[in-house]
């Protein structure tokens, strides 16, 4: 499956539990798009990958890999998991990582900063974040001089927070007292330490919250707002260097949406492992919510970098300067849907 970071003891035992499963769903997969089994070829490449958040929208990005689907496209990749978007940017900078899973608002400030990013694959768009917050809250005036728990700020998370905050008439830099804290898990269990008043969560993270007492006060799912979510991100300059590759990239990340979209169980189970979860009942609300709603030709949209860039240069005057359409290549995706690759893959006429 391409080379691993050291995975947890219990990480391991839930892989072993089904890793038999898994091989033989990855022979049986090929053989029925009638291709061969992946083999291992002294021309695949080495491909860093860092996932950015123990979100359901990284889902096809887990599958890809334990189902073998990177290989099978001649990459030999390598996951890392990184608990922020905008630290996950700064690996890619640095040239620690080839591509990064983030949302929109790390490679605007990226850009903004003069590093030429790109988004050349979208994963998830709109914002799949509830606001939780402690069970003693009355109205919206409780939030008043509270700490609200953000991974990094500039992240996702920061901006969907803030959103929620301004869309219930709370002013977060001036009502509220925003805190960095980390990962989705490091947020939550602030929140049950009391160290925090509130949180965003994502399915499937949210029913945790929900199951522990906590109270959903606002639902960023319903919000009309364009916003550009998960995608895949890397420098212009590696895109230039090897188009084949990201081409061949764009392939195996786009069947692992097909494959993620139409396996439910194994796909379930994939979840269950890298998000470390045992409750039944959240892996399946997490699967539904993002098989359904994820694109199945993933295209970037500029509208949703457009809405992040107009929320960050509020705070950021830079960020104005940042064309959505400069952080945006399409070409891949646009190429093999004029190839009818989308159209086999999903098997429509």
């Amino acid at each position: 499956m391409g080379e691993r970071v050291a995975m947890p003891l219990r990480e391991v035992i839930l892989f072993r539990q089904f890793r038999g499963k898994v091989t033989w769903f990855a022979i049986g997969f090929f053989i029925v798009l009638g291709v061969s089994a992946p083999v291992s070829g002294q021309g695949a490449k080495e491909v860093t990958l860092a996932w950015s958040a123990r979100s359901g929208s990284m889902g096809p990005v887990w599958v890809g890999e334990e189902a073998g689907i990177f290989k099978r496209y001649g990459i030999n990749s390598r996951l890392v998991f990184i608990d922020s978007g905008s630290l996950a940017m700064t690996t890619l900078v640095a040239g620690s990582t080839e591509v990064v899973m983030v949302a929109g608002s790390p490679p605007v400030l990226a850009a903004a900063g003069g590093t030429e990013v790109v988004m050349f694959l979208s994963l998830f768009q709109g914002l799949p974040y509830q606001f939780y917050v402690d069970s003693s809250f009355k109205s919206v005036k409780d939030l008043q001089g509270k700490k609200i728990a953000v991974a990094r700020f500039g992240s996702t998370s920061d901006f969907a927070t803030r959103l929620a905050l301004k869309n219930l008439g709370i002013e977060p830099t001036k009502d509220v007292a925003l805190v960095q804290v980390g990962s989705t898990s490091a947020r939550g269990a602030a929140l049950k330490a009391g160290t925090v008043y509130g949180t965003l969560a994502s399915p499937p993270e949210n029913v945790v919250l929900k199951k522990m007492g906590y109270k959903m006060i606002y639902d960023l799912i319903t919000s009309k707002s364009p916003f550009q979510f998960t995608g895949a991100t890397a420098l212009r300059s590696q895109i230039a260097q090897n188009p084949n590759l990201f081409e061949r990239l764009v392939k195996a990340l786009s069947h692992s949406i097909y494959t993620f979209k139409t396996q439910k169980n194994f796909s379930e189970q994939v979840i269950a492992k890298y998000l470390r979860l045992d409750d039944r009942e959240a892996v399946e609300e997490g699967y539904e919510y993002y098989s359904k709603n994820m694109q199945e030709i993933p295209y970037v949209t500029p509208a949703g970098f457009q809405t992040i860039i107009e929320d960050l240069a509020q705070q950021n005057p830079k960020v104005r300067s940042v064309n959505p359409e400069k952080i945006v290549d399409n070409r891949f995706v646009r190429k093999l849907e004029d190839e009818g690759f989308f159209r086999s893959l999903y098997r429509k006429k």
